[in-house]
């Protein structure tokens, strides 16, 4: 009997090791676009539909704003922490200066984790150096506070009841 059986196949895709196979391998490079964070994607989504509402570009099948439009701007408004485009981009100007790769940027953003523990346990590729430098303490790639970083972020949140 040969072993025939399954083949093990390595996985290109490993967002711990910040590896996102072939399809995404030039989306980080220099001239490509930036990994939006979901209040980014809530203003460009709000602008888009002023504009249909003032009589200007069509978000929708002609006949006014798409369900599946709205239901994408309900969640961005929903699930965004910043509201406004001032905040949005003063969280954008600290993360790029963070050192950090653009996915860690943006989920940093997008989930907005209390402290630097939570933020490790939410993205492992955070702890990567945690592992070579051999030390006790989180620390994000490039020598990044991420504790800092973290209370930058946090001071431009908004809160809101729930």
């Amino acid at each position: 009997m040969s072993g025939g059986g399954l083949k093990a196949e390595a996985n290109p895709e490993d967002a711990t090791n910040l590896e996102f196979g072939e399809v995404f391998s030039n989306v980080f490079g220099e001239d490509a676009a930036t990994p939006m964070i979901i209040s980014e994607v809530m203003l460009v989504l709000e602008l888009r539909k002023q504009d249909e509402e003032s009589g200007g570009t069509d978000v929708g099948d002609g006949e006014g704003i798409s369900e599946t439009f709205q239901k994408t701007l309900q969640y961005c408004q929903r699930f965004g922490q910043f509201r406004d485009l001032a905040k949005v981009q003063a969280v954008r100007a600290v993360l790029q200066d963070s050192g950090l790769h653009p996915f860690e940027q943006a989920a940093l953003a997008n989930l907005c984790p209390a402290d630097a523990e939570e933020a490790a346990a939410l993205l492992p590729s955070l702890t990567k150096e945690l592992h070579r430098t051999g030390t006790d303490e989180v620390s994000a790639p490039d020598e990044v506070d991420l504790s800092e970083l973290i209370e930058n972020i946090q001071s431009f949140r908004n809160f809101r009841d729930v």
